[in-house]
């Protein structure tokens, strides 16, 4: 079936697809061509969304299949994907064949866009891998992001566009030739300068920061930004930045990049003008990857996610990097064998350079091929008028291609590195081996190592602007061309392992930004020229292993190296090379170098092998002596320092308590550190709390610490058993909780255990109010928890609430209204004003309760609750609240088993607890009488109440998959700002 993209669409009969129905259409009738009709068999519902649908059908006539967008024509709202489809023609990108309208019986216009199909998206890729618990091999990392790239390269210089929705859905992957292409263009646009935009654009994971805030007038480089976020997905293995709202994403790129700048907030967006943010240090890139990443890998993610958007790279550049150099290895190939897909034709990348080209003695550009491609008459002199740039540079394009493909003609390519150079593909920039200047100049051949054979061109010294050439390590033969010396620009030539024979051209000593020459491993012979010896500029000069004969001329090189040539006389005086040998066949000479050369090598392994052994040795013996130091050291460095009632541990008790801590008995690990279960020898069970820096506080204030929690004795509160000091370690010993916590009896399914009722989660609430009213109001100094949350509220054996984690709680004197420190905590659980100021109380405690009652209510971790009055679960809570439809936020897993009255007063008090000012939210003490009261006088006689309602399966409470609101494919936990303070 012929493409039809310039055809009009036409308007035909069809209700939504289903499987079997069929939709026909007419296509062609332009310019005398006969019209032909062709219908569609809808087979399934591969997508849907806000748009429409995407289905999969098959063509009746062909048996083609193909994928159809349905999207209905609202006149609200601009739809700009037909038209910009129909310009767009490139591998990466995906291909439109025809379209046609179709209305339904309620009268309804849909535009279906019929395009090629391809069975699956990264997003299903990312998943397969997720599933399987592995990471994308590097290659297909590799291969999938070059590919986008190049796709993106196009889009955004060829006709211009943004495609401003770029994430893993809409990024489809043929599954058997790994061909990747761009996709969903119904958020695209061709950005114009000066014009107004809307910033509310782009799924929020890989949303850019300028979007975040609120910037109108953005370039492409947004795209760039999603592609990091791509980038970054697919080596982790899940969102780089994963956050559930605005805020939360800003706050998850922050966690990364650190506070941006002043200046950085203007390049994002000049009208910003609130600047309050807390100030948080960037994160290295090499710690948000594994260890084992390649350095290349964190780079290019660092290139691409930047703040300010002028210094994020473009898409060609991000092709040109080396962390993409393996695909252009000339026998690289996919894992099964199977060829890579075509990743080097550049043909439509070429005709971009054109916008910015004018052409002497044409008026206009109107010399576009049937096929692409540029043609234009002989000679033709092309002015290339640069950005920023007031001088005109003139030079003819046509000379630079001509040049290199002479350079093509004289070599003998044996793994076809030099296919993608041709003359038709004018543009000489986009070619493999070949870097060019802002200008549009050849400035570089990288052709190194490449199994080129045969001679050097001397077309080569046509190259007028050339820079660096680099062509060691082939088999090239003949003499150096002398007009290498004509390319006055060089400053980088090596020409080694090769096989170049003759002299070496004395024009190389008109070179003088020259600063390294290396001829070494060739059969060059002849004297030194004067005119190189005397390059005084040159750093490093290399002539060693050759057939160089004569004497010596005295080199004012800084560095040079000239043995190997047996020939040459160590003076310059010709009387005395009189009696030296002549140079015989170059079989002898060849064999010298060859023995030097062996020599050398040999002496070069010896040296490696040696040191090899010698790391070897010292990795072992390292972690040997660091475990030999923790069965003696720690014990022995304890130091004397007892808190009446808590038990002092040695660190070699907690050692077999733990199991040598072995990552089998984890429980769970955090910015604080890990948590280990053990058991004491008298069997009861504990749980070990080993801080990952034990140097962040000092002696003294551990051991204020440690008193502090020990003295702090409540039913409601996590109890201290002991703890442990040495002078590197910092550990801490609890009861072991069978029960879990809050979080873990709500969110996951004990087939064994039953899930918590209305009433018991009120028990529990009422505990931990308790919990946090004595740490508020009968400690002295109070403590401050300051991460209040389900996942810290423990349950016991009796399933009575223990209040946990002191890991960032906080001593303050009754005087003290507050105390300000780095923001800590967890998202979605840090109150307004904490967040904003880093001023805690224990107001802030209020609202982390006021969200643990969401939390109890709605059964769903609240991420979105710790924005204030005006977004989040919060806000819809309010609204809900006035409009008297709590039905709709209670847990289904209630399934209807609770008191409407007591519902409301939960959730009022959860509103007070949340308020944004913290003077308008409750005391803890305020907020138990109200708990007491849902509670009531009998409660011995509601609990018992509650057992026999289990015992008699009047509610069920288990949970099932599909009564989770899924509200996005990905599971994202809470996370915290930092860790310990």
């Amino acid at each position: 079936m012929a493409d039809d993209k310039g055809m009009s669409a036409r308007v035909v009969d069809g209700n939504d697809p289903v499987t079997g129905h069929i939709i026909s259409t007419t296509i062609g009738g332009k310019n005398g061509e006969p019209k032909q009709t062709i219908s569609y068999m809808a087979e399934r519902v591969v997508g849907t969304g806000s748009f429409g649908i995407v289905f999969q059908a098959k063509c009746l006539e062909t048996g083609e299949t193909v994928a159809i967008k349905k999207v209905l024509q609202d006149k609200r709202y601009k739809n700009r994907e037909l038209q910009l489809m129909r310009v767009m023609d490139h591998p990466n990108v995906i291909s439109l064949k025809h379209c046609f309208f179709s209305t339904t019986n309620n009268n309804e216009l849909f535009l279906n866009l019929v395009m090629e199909y391809v069975p699956e998206s990264m997003y299903r890729v990312l998943k397969h891998y997720s599933n399987a618990k592995q990471t994308m091999p590097l290659i297909y990392v590799k291969l999938y992001m070059y590919q986008i790239f190049r796709g993106l390269a196009y889009i955004h210089t060829v006709p211009g566009v943004c495609h401003r929705d770029l994430k893993p859905q809409n990024i489809l992957v043929d599954p058997l030739t790994h061909q990747v292409k761009l996709c969903d263009f119904g958020s695209a646009k061709v950005l114009v300068k000066g014009e107004a935009n809307i910033s509310y654009i782009c799924s929020r994971f890989y949303r850019a920061p300028e979007l975040i805030f609120g910037a109108t007038e953005y370039t492409t480089s947004i795209d760039i930004w999603s592609a990091g976020c791509v980038l970054a997905e697919l080596l982790l293995g899940q969102p780089l930045f994963p956050g559930e709202n605005a805020v939360d994403q800003l706050v998850e790129i922050i966690k990364v990049l650190g506070t941006p700048t002043r200046e950085e907030i203007r390049c994002m967006n000049p009208n910003y003008t609130d600047f309050r943010f807390p100030q948080i240090k960037a994160h290295p890139w090499h710690k948000v990857f594994h260890k084992r990443m390649p350095p290349e890998a964190i780079d290019l993610a660092s290139r691409l996610l930047q703040y300010s958007p002028s210094l994020r790279c473009t898409a060609l550049e991000a092709c040109a990097h080396s962390f993409f150099d393996e695909l252009r290895e000339p026998n690289a190939r996919l894992p099964n064998g199977r060829p890579l897909p075509p990743l080097f034709n550049f043909r439509q990348e070429c005709t971009s350079l054109y916008l910015s080209l004018w052409i002497s003695g044409f008026p206009k550009l109107s010399h576009l091929t049937s096929s692409g491609e540029i043609a234009l008459p002989e000679p033709a002199t092309l002015i290339f008028r640069p950005v920023d740039y007031s001088q005109e540079l003139e030079f003819n394009i046509f000379d630079l291609a001509a040049a290199l493909m002479a350079v093509k003609r004289d070599m003998v390519d044996k793994f076809m590195v030099m296919d993608g150079w041709y003359i038709n593909s004018v543009d000489p920039c986009t070619w493999n081996m070949v870097g060019c200047s802002v200008e549009g100049f050849v400035i570089s051949l990288e052709m190194e190592s490449m199994g080129l054979s045969w001679t050097l061109s001397p077309s080569i010294g046509n190259l007028s602007q050339l820079r660096t050439m680099l062509l060691q390590n082939n088999q090239l033969t003949g003499p150096i061309p002398a007009v290498i010396g004509k390319l006055l620009e060089l400053q980088a030539l090596d020409l080694s392992g090769n096989q170049f024979a003759g002299d070496i051209p004395s024009s190389l000593g008109f070179l003088t930004h020259l600063s390294s020459l290396r001829l070494s491993r060739n059969k060059l012979s002849g004297q030194i020229p004067v005119l190189v010896a005397n390059l005084s500029g040159l750093l490093f000069l290399d002539l060693s292993f050759n057939n160089l004969s004569g004497p010596t001329p005295k080199i004012f090189v800084k560095g040079y190296n000239i043995t190997g040539n047996s020939f040459l006389c160590s003076s310059s005086p010709a009387q005395i090379c009189m009696g030296a040998p002549k140079p015989g066949n170059e079989t002898i000479s060849s064999q010298k170098a060859s023995y030097h050369h062996r020599w050398a090598l040999s002496v070069a392994i010896g040296v490696s092998c040696t040191f090899v052994i010698f790391v070897m040795l010292l990795v072992c013996w390292v972690p040997w002596y660091r475990s030999h130091l923790l069965f003696t050291s720690h014990v022995q460095q304890d130091y004397e320092f007892h808190i009446g009632h808590l038990k002092r541990f040695s660190f070699r008790e907690l050692q077999l308590v733990t199991g040598n801590f072995n990552s089998k008995n984890i429980l769970g690990q955090g910015g604080f550190g890990v948590v280990y279960k053990g058991c004491l020898p008298n069997k009861t069970l504990v749980v070990v709390k080993r801080l990952k820096d034990p140097n962040y506080t000092g002696e003294v204030q551990f051991q204020t610490e440690v008193e502090m929690i020990g003295l702090a004795l409540h039913r409601n509160l996590l109890r201290l058993y002991g703890f442990c000091m040495t002078t590197d370690e910092r550990l801490l010993v609890y009861p072991y909780m069978p029960n879990g916590s809050v979080a873990d009896r709500l969110r996951e399914a004990y087939r064994e255990k039953p899930s918590l009722d209305w009433n018991r989660r009120i028990h529990i609430a009422l505990g931990a109010a308790r919990g946090l009213l004595y740490m508020h109001e009968q400690c002295n100094p109070k403590i401050i928890h300051r991460d209040v949350k389900a996942a810290n509220i423990l349950l016991d054996e009796s399933f009575e609430a223990i209040v946990g984690d002191f890991g960032l709680a906080k001593l303050l004197d009754q005087r003290d209204s507050h105390v300000t420190t780095a923001v800590r905590g967890t998202v979605g659980h840090i109150a307004p004003e904490y967040l904003s100021t880093g001023q805690s109380s224990e107001k802030t405690d209020v609202f982390g309760f006021g969200i643990l009652l969401l939390e109890f209510i709605t059964g769903q971790k609240a991420l979105n609750a710790g924005l204030g009055n005006n977004n989040g679960r919060v806000a819809q809570v309010r609204t809900l609240h006035e409009e008297k439809r709590l039905e709709v936020l209670v847990d289904r897993d209630l399934k209807g088993c609770f008191e409407a009255v007591e519902l409301e007063k939960a959730v009022e008090l959860a509103v007070q607890c949340t308020q944004s000012h913290p003077n308008l939210r409750p005391k803890m003490s305020e907020v138990l009488k109200v708990l007491e009261g849902l509670v009531g006088q009998s409660g011995t006689e509601e609990s018992q109440g509650r057992s026999n309602m289990y015992e008699a399966g009047v509610c069920s409470f288990s949970r099932h998959s599909s009564d989770f609101h899924e509200e996005s494919s990905f599971i994202i936990e809470a996370m915290e700002l930092s860790g310990p303070r």
